[in-house]
């Protein structure tokens, strides 16, 4: 999540736009290394890409409710916060 975010703050990236790079990456590789008549393997298809990226986008939506639940759980052993002018004078 934090790799995401600094993507999209620093480079101005979506995570469709950092796929569509890591596509033309490995292109761009698998040309190269074809030109110097080096196998490389498999290539990753973007179907791939696209599953892990959603894969990734739900675990990481999953730790932050469940991390938001925890916080709203521990708030609810908090006492009250009291507002207004009783709290200034203090």
């Amino acid at each position: 999540a934090a790799a995401r975010r600094f993507l999209e703050d620093e480079c101005g990236y979506t995570l469709d736009d950092f796929i569509d790079l890591a596509i033309g990456c490995r292109s761009d590789i698998d040309e190269s290394a074809a030109a110097f008549g080096i196998a490389i393997g498999k290539s990753v298809s973007s179907q791939d890409l696209v599953e892990e990226a959603r894969r990734v986008a739900l675990e990481t939506a999953l730790d932050a409710a469940f991390d938001l639940e925890s916080l709203e759980h521990e708030s609810d052993r908090l006492p009250p916060v009291q507002c207004g002018a009783e709290s200034a004078r203090r």
